[in-house]
């Protein structure tokens, strides 16, 4: 019988060479997918909960993803996109009378703003540029039914008289425009309408800036003609991947923003005790679910609010930085009120796409664009300066525009607590 004897044991350094070995001989074996193909893969992401941190992080894989990426969401999801500006400078007369005529119609609050009294214009995506860099917008006009309103105190239909308003205030900011470009240092008019606007994608709305925001009218186009065609034939066009890099950043932010305030909200701390409660018949399970759906509602608001403060108050300093005195330039800030952007997350997370399902969950409010380590929050730290995270440290070109940047940081000191309003 012969001896057992061991088969000699390979050393550590030469069994991962012959792993890397073997990897790169089954990598040399498998062909890279062509662009298209790429293209086809990531335009089948249409939940919402992703896409913002899709298109941050796919961009950053290398140059090749970084177009597919770009390819697949101008065509997959700059259709889905709108600017919806509000006319806060001009007031509808006898206001009940026009809110019950569109309340009859079908559209109570849908034409009109937050009051509802000020005019509201929908732009509708259109198209690229040539050169694929701008997205166009053009101003989708008022339904027929609701726009052959009568006015008589305007003397016209509401159809003429949102027609007239918007060509109002793409007239003044061509010009102002205009005249920016031959005095880039001068601020724009006061008598300039501001830009009050939602930017919305999918079920992502937020009031996030309009880089590189022009105006283009057709020639021919006179404020206050009346006509079927007025403020419909000219356009406004955006650079739109800084565009969504601001708005999918901020997205990203408040979801990051979001745990953090329950990691330190009194609601975390007491929950145990309002479970036990629960269990026992304490505290009824509708005033259970009542109570959380209040502090939901109240955390989603205040986390909304200190993230878009910071946001307009680096902005503001960014303008002014560059001589852009005007913090409601179209360019940089929007002056629409909270109110209204709650109520345009609130639209477009019920609106209906035919590729996508509603998925609420608790993915939702991750954000681990922010927070990649997958961390537990524990103390205040997490909230000092989370632009540490090295994950965010990688900034993007889109970064360089003036006055793009899509990051919103947080300046809190340790004694700053996200949920002192309760």
């Amino acid at each position: 019988m012969e001896p057992c004897t061991m088969a000699p044991v390979a050393k550590s350094g030469q069994d991962a060479k012959s792993k890397d070995m073997k990897s790169k001989e089954i990598s040399s074996k498998c062909p890279p997918l062509p662009l298209e193909l790429w293209i086809r893969i990531i335009g089948f992401v249409t939940d919402s909960r992703y896409i913002p941190r899709a298109w941050l992080n796919f961009r950053r894989v290398s140059s090749s993803f970084k177009a597919a990426t770009e390819l697949a969401f101008s065509d997959r999801h700059l259709r889905n996109t709108e600017i919806i500006f509000r006319d806060y400078n001009f007031q509808l007369k006898h206001v009940p009378a026009v809110a019950a005529a569109l309340e009859s119609a079908g559209n109570s609050g849908e034409l009109v703003g937050s009051a509802p009294f000020h005019l509201k214009f929908v732009l509708k995506y259109q198209g690229l540029s040539e050169d694929r860099t701008r997205a166009i917008f053009k101003r989708e006009p008022i339904g027929e039914e609701v726009g052959r309103l009568a006015l008589p105190e305007h003397g016209c239909t509401l159809a003429e008289l949102a027609a007239t308003r918007w060509q109002h205030i793409s007239q003044s900011w061509y010009t102002a425009g205009q005249e920016r470009l031959r005095q880039p240092a001068t601020p724009l008019p006061a008598a300039c309408p501001a830009a009050a606007h939602v930017i919305t994608t999918r079920r992502v709305a937020n009031d996030t800036a309009l880089p590189g925001f022009q105006v283009h009218l057709v020639q021919g186009d006179k404020c206050g003609d009346h006509n079927d065609d007025i403020g419909t034939s000219g356009h406004v066009s955006v650079l739109w991947q800084p565009m969504l890099s601001q708005l999918f950043g901020e997205e990203e932010y408040i979801k990051w923003a979001k745990k953090v305030d329950y990691q330190h909200s009194p609601m975390r701390k007491n929950l145990d005790a309002i479970s036990a409660m629960v269990r026992t018949g304490e505290l009824p399970l509708d005033e259970f679910f009542t109570l959380m759906s209040d502090y939901t509602s109240k955390s989603s608001r205040r986390v909304l609010d200190l993230v878009r403060q910071e946001r307009l108050r680096r902005q503001t300093a960014c303008s002014a930085a560059e001589g852009d005195l005007s913090p409601s330039t179209p360019i940089n800030c929007s002056n629409v009120e909270l109110d209204v952007i709650e109520r345009a997350r609130e639209s477009v997370f019920w609106a209906e796409f035919i590729d996508e399902w509603r998925f609420p969950g608790s993915e939702e409010n991750e954000g681990n664009f922010y927070d990649g380590t997958g961390r537990l929050f524990e103390g205040n730290t997490e909230i000092n300066k989370p632009e540490d995270d090295a994950a965010v440290q990688a900034k993007m070109e889109d970064c360089e525009v003036p006055g793009a940047s899509w990051y919103a940081g947080s300046d809190c000191s340790e004694d700053d607590d996200m949920s002192s309003d309760w």
